[in-house]
């Protein structure tokens, strides 16, 4: 399915990007530099393996799956971040209103109701922080939900049920230098998950 010269990624169904029919998977198609968009999501049919791009995006590894509904970040035509939410049964988007100024350094984890959005945000590379907030997308405000110097990575996803705990991984000892250079993703300890 994915034996074109370019890399992808999730394709390995961390978090599982499939249609509620299981006719489909979503993966992500990295672009050539140089490009508005960094990385392409394609729908690929299962046994077919036809595939569709379906969307494109400037924020890499900005997608997340809930409820059967895909969504991922973009940019507006004026600049603003997007948050866009893909029927892949109807091939059909959506984008929905994000509050300004939020903050945000990596992919966003949609709820399963789709009221509340889990976000990743680099705080400080000098002394190394990291933060995971919840956002509540109807008011737009923020709460901190947890901050720590080792989750530089978390792949953080609302359980698919209900959406009351989030899964974040732990790179313990991850090392940045003061620039935001990453110097080391995990250290011996080894990484590992916990829920919030």
């Amino acid at each position: 399915a994915t034996d074109e010269p370019r890399d992808a990624s999730d394709i390995y169904c961390e978090a599982c990007y499939c249609s509620p029919d299981s006719r489909c998977f979503v993966y992500a198609r990295h672009l050539p530099p140089g490009q508005a968009a960094v990385q392409q999501f394609v729908a690929c049919e299962f046994g077919t393996w036809e595939k569709a791009v379906v969307g494109e995006t400037d924020y890499p590894g900005a997608a997340t799956m809930a409820k059967g509904r895909f969504y991922y970040l973009r940019s507006g035509p004026g600049g603003e971040r997007q948050l866009v939410r893909l029927d892949l049964a109807r091939r059909q988007e959506r984008v929905l209103p994000l509050p300004p100024g939020l903050p945000l350094s990596g992919g966003p984890a949609v709820s399963p109701d789709e009221q509340y959005l889990a976000c990743f945000e680099a705080r400080s590379f000098s002394p190394q922080m990291f933060a995971i907030n919840l956002v509540e997308l109807r008011t737009g405000r923020v709460l901190p939900l947890h901050q720590d110097p080792y989750i530089c990575n978390p792949h953080h996803q609302f359980e698919p049920s209900e959406g009351r705990f989030l899964m974040v991984q732990h790179n313990r000892g991850c090392e940045f230098a003061a620039d935001g250079t990453l110097r080391k993703l995990v250290g011996r300890e080894g990484a590992t998950l916990f829920f919030i």
